[in-house]
């Protein structure tokens, strides 16, 4: 089941972007960080353990550095 969900796109480095300039024309960048942590914090809950997360240099640090928090 998790090598599926691994393995399906969920958005092109163009739609993110676009996403991603909505939602800070709406509200603060953390506050956008915080709740993408959350959701992944979610998520990970519900996985087997141990879990590691991983942040490359794609400027994603901090919503794993929240998510693992």
């Amino acid at each position: 089941m998790l090598e599926e969900e691994a393995s399906l796109p969920l958005a092109t480095v163009e739609q993110t972007r676009r996403i991603e300039a909505a939602a800070f024309a709406k509200e603060d960048s953390f506050a956008v960080m915080e709740r993408a942590a959350a959701a992944v914090a979610a998520r990970a809950r519900e996985l087997p353990a141990p879990l590691v997360l991983v942040a490359g240099t794609g400027g994603n640090g901090g919503d794993a550095a929240l998510a693992a928090a």
